[in-house]
């Protein structure tokens, strides 16, 4: 109940900030409001803070309930034992200025706790907080993860043979997955982020798997998630605002086209389905290999990259 009344707090904010945000832009791109037409449908339209907050309530119960979300209620929680570990400084309490603020991480963990041991259950908590960490690895019903991804690496691994076998696929075929995704890479579809553009000649100069985890494992197809930086260079062309001329008596804006070769990073994720036979352990193929969700990569204009 804890986490769901932050990310409530969290979606008001963003919907007043996103108002704010777009009042700022609708007023200093107005110029754009001549080049609106059907090419930027909507883009000038107002809405306001009450409007954006309902859609982002809406979208939020609605993934609670397609998750089948269990809300466990701080009445659960033992506040007797919440002030105890507070005053001894006990995790999740930590010191300085900020122990104060680590009550609401002390009451959700202390709701869960006790929600664990009623349904006689065990419970992954899933957070980068050291404190949580600490206060989970105090007890039985609480395991700590860093990340969703490696929940479901250590939930497919109660197939610990398959598992084991994905993992000596991955690390002996490495080299290739690095293979496909330079090859696969350039033909992805890609965009400047805040112009209008073309990028071609899209070339691949370095591959580095930061990562991986096993997603699920269902009839001898493995699906496991790569963490990868990928670096590139590409030839682009761009509308060039910064010096755009804008005709009052036309009321339109002239640009010119720039050009040049840009070097760039790419941050993401690659789906793979891996196919494999466990009566022949050394030989795997690649199913299918999905790139940033099949997504076009947003190729970043800024003078300054990179950034400091």
């Amino acid at each position: 109940e804890v986490v769901a009344s932050e990310v409530r707090d969290h979606l008001k904010k963003a919907a007043l900030e996103s108002v704010r945000l777009h009042k700022s832009f609708s007023g200093k791109a107005r110029v754009l409001r001549n080049l609106a037409g059907d090419r930027f449908p909507g883009l000038f339209e107002r809405f306001g803070e009450q409007d954006a907050g309902a859609i982002f309530e809406a979208a939020f119960d609605h993934f609670l309930h397609e998750s089948d979300v269990t809300i466990v209620r701080i009445a659960n929680a033992e506040l007797e034992e919440v002030f105890r570990r507070y005053c001894e400084t006990k995790p999740p309490f930590g010191t300085g200025k900020s122990k104060k603020s680590e009550f609401p991480d002390a009451i959700a963990l202390d709701s869960i706790r006790r929600w664990a041991v009623e349904n006689d259950t065990s419970i992954y908590v899933v957070s980068r907080d050291q404190g949580m960490k600490e206060y989970c690895d105090e007890l039985d019903e609480l395991s700590y993860v860093e990340s969703v991804e490696q929940f479901l690496h250590l939930a497919v691994r109660q197939d610990e043979e398959s598992a084991d076998l994905v993992e000596t696929l991955y690390k002996a075929n490495t080299a290739v997955l690095e293979e496909r995704l330079q090859q696969d890479f350039p033909s992805m579809g890609f965009y400047i982020d805040d112009r209008d553009g073309d990028i071609q000649d899209v070339t691949v100069t370095s591959t580095d798997i930061q990562g991986w985890s096993i997603v699920e494992i269902k009839d001898c197809i493995a699906t496991i998630e790569l963490y990868v930086t990928v670096g590139f260079s590409a030839q682009v062309s761009y509308d060039d605002l910064e010096r755009g001329i804008y005709d009052s008596e036309t009321k339109s804006l002239w640009t010119q086209t720039q050009q040049g070769h840009w070097d760039r990073e790419f941050d993401g994720t690659v789906r793979v389905l891996m196919g494999f036979d466990p009566s022949h352990p050394k030989t795997f193929s690649i199913e299918d290999f999905t790139i940033n969700n099949d997504e076009s990569i947003c190729v970043v204009y800024d003078d300054a990259w990179p950034y400091k």
